[in-house]
């Protein structure tokens, strides 16, 4: 457990020197850091929903796969099972963030490539696990949802990328800005991203 914190610790405070550390560390090590992450939120954002925090709004969750899942629970499991399902949500949520992490690593790897990036695959595998961090910080409370899935954002679309794939000038922040620039169109717009 101390090895998680200082890591996120490490995450939070310097990312750029965080990412260029673990530069020649496999495969492991990063789904590890997700895993405990990707299994924290799973538990506590269903708990959160029970309690009463709206998972559908944007500004009380830190990853899509909370508003989706949210928003299926509400719907469809919590009218027709009640408290039972509370573990269905936790399993549901569990099983979408790792669609995403399949989905959207080599999509993050091919726009690094064609950005100019080096490296393999695995430098956008190790930016979505690590770049998860913020999200652990209460990524599944009212406001600070919002705040940490920003910054977990700008990690993994932008400063582990850059640090990883090598690339030294500003041509990372392109992909944060497109990113950003539809969520707050859709926020606006009332779809929420």
């Amino acid at each position: 457990m101390i090895g998680f914190l200082n890591t996120t610790w490490s995450i939070l405070r310097d990312p750029q020197a965080f990412f260029d550390s673990v530069w020649d560390e496999g495969w492991w090590p990063p789904y590890r850091y997700f895993l405990i992450i990707a299994v924290a939120l799973a538990i506590l954002s269903p708990l959160a929903w029970a309690l009463g925090v709206d998972g559908g709004n944007p500004v009380n969750t830190s990853l899509t796969a909370q508003r989706d899942t949210y928003r299926w629970w509400q719907e469809t499991l919590w009218p027709r099972m009640g408290a039972l399902s509370l573990p269905i949500a936790m399993l549901v949520l569990l099983a979408v963030i790792h669609i995403m992490l399949a989905m959207f690593t080599p999509i993050l790897h091919l726009v690094f490539r064609a950005l100019g990036g080096q490296g393999p695959m695995l430098n956008s595998w190790k930016a979505m696990c690590y770049g998860l961090a913020p999200t652990i910080v209460l990524g599944f409370l009212p406001i600070l949802g919002l705040l940490t899935g920003v910054y977990a954002t700008l990690i993994q679309l932008s400063i582990g990328p850059a640090a990883l794939y090598r690339l030294k000038d500003g041509r990372a922040y392109l992909l944060l800005v497109i990113v950003l620039s539809i969520a707050i169109a859709m926020f606006w717009k009332g779809v929420a991203p």
